[in-house]
């Protein structure tokens, strides 16, 4: 037995030489001494997801109990995994009826194994009770979506992820044709990555469904996937920053961070404290998004602890600027979906504040001001930009001279005429 643990002590330290050098050749992370620490944890811990981990579990903040799904049921009466598989059951539903709309074939898998009464209940719902789920899903993929595939954004995290699939959702975001990672942009160790987290309970039952039905590391990658970390954390009392960042995360670079269905569960200092560390981290030009409720509906005896009238104004406390704030019954969300249901009313006037609202928001981190040469720089792209046409029609004329000739007749004076 001694021999054998020698023997296979020897053959994985042979083999990490090997596994680094896949690794660098695969794109899936760089070391790089010279570059912020961040780019060369991001290349183990990829290397960690290479093998096929990808969850961890943070240490409790001072003074701070961690918690658990079954202590949160204990104190809030919120069964988290029951709600995050309802969550599923809606999207697995969405997909049903409309698939050209949602495609989450993952959505279904995640709901039978969590809640499969609730499964069997909302595929037979009328489109108009999907609604919600479904405008809500909508809303903030086209912020991601924008995100990466306009904007260049490469860092994603999404908290209190319970049983997303985004990050596998190839064919609505299409991850396949994200423009691939500059040499430079790879040793900065920066690369289209996603952060999923939530409760280790949560994530350990996702990493077990996914693991079940063949979705591991390597199907990832060879389906083009992006890089996916899925954290197991209690954010409301451990030091989540410190564990994102061991797992890559680069707060000097944009980011995109997603709260959807998350906030109103928590109180207000919770809320406020996850905000700030949040803005803390976010460089300019990220982007945020997140879910809330009106103060009337996080009233007492609401399941709902945190609420606000004005997300506009919530937001910019903490420098977040052009907020987007629409209101779930708001035709321009719609997407097509019957709201009648969901919101019978439509919209009311904002100055009504007894009413139970729905919040979906976007905001971004302004970017510095420019500076004279960078102000110079654009003048020259914008006249460029103008004198563009002019100058290829020039070249066009002159290319079409030199290439077929030309011909110049000068008129021969009298005297030099042998005919005359």
């Amino acid at each position: 037995m001694v021999r054998r643990g020698r023997e296979e002590y020897r053959a994985s330290k042979s083999s990490w030489p090997q596994h680094l050098l896949l690794l660098v050749f695969l794109g899936v992370g760089t070391v790089n001494c010279d570059a912020p620490a961040g780019s060369c944890l991001q290349a183990q811990y990829a290397l960690k997801a290479l093998r096929g981990g990808s969850s961890t579990m943070a240490e409790p903040s001072a003074g701070r109990a961690w918690k658990g799904a079954d202590r949160y049921l204990e104190d809030t009466g919120l069964n988290i995994t029951a709600t995050a598989g309802s969550i599923a059951a809606y999207r697995a539903a969405v997909s049903l009826v409309n698939q050209s709309f949602i495609d989450d074939p993952y959505a279904a898998l995640f709901a039978r194994d969590t809640c499969p009464s609730k499964l069997e209940e909302t595929v037979k719902l009328e489109p108009p009770k999907l609604a919600r789920i479904a405008v809500r899903t909508k809303f903030f993929d086209k912020l991601i979506f924008e995100a990466v595939h306009e904007l260049g954004i490469k860092q994603v995290v999404l908290i209190g992820a319970g049983f997303d699939a985004r990050a596998l959702r190839g064919r609505d975001f299409r991850w396949a044709e994200v423009p691939p990672s500059t040499p430079r942009e790879l040793m900065d160790g920066q690369r289209l990555t996603i952060w999923e987290l939530d409760l280790p309970e949560i994530i350990n039952k996702k990493n077990s469904i996914l693991r079940r039905a063949g979705m591991d590391s390597h199907m990832a990658r060879s389906m083009k996937l992006p890089l996916t970390f899925r954290i197991g954390v209690d954010v409301m009392v451990e030091d989540w920053m410190s564990v994102l960042k061991r797992y890559g995360f680069q707060s000097q670079y944009p980011s995109c961070f997603l709260l959807e269905g998350f906030l109103y569960y928590f109180v207000e200092d919770d809320v406020q404290r996850i905000m700030t560390q949040i803005s803390n981290v976010t460089a300019p030009g990220s982007r945020i998004g997140l879910s809330a409720v009106s103060a009337a509906a996080a009233t007492n005896g609401s399941r709902w602890q945190w609420g606000t009238d004005s997300p506009a104004r919530f937001l910019e406390t903490w420098g977040w600027t052009d907020v987007a704030e629409q209101e779930l019954g708001n035709p321009e969300i719609a997407e097509g979906w019957d709201l009648s249901y969901v919101s019978p009313n439509g919209t009311s006037p904002r100055d009504d504040f007894n009413v139970k609202r729905t919040w979906y928001v976007t905001a971004k981190k302004p970017l510095p001001p420019a500076k004279a040469h960078e102000k110079m720089k654009n003048k020259i792209l914008e006249f460029w930009e103008k004198a563009r046409p002019w100058a290829l029609k020039a070249l066009d004329i002159a290319h079409k001279l030199f290439t077929n000739g030309f011909q110049i007749r000068i008129p021969i004076p009298d005297f030099l005429n042998p005919r005359i």
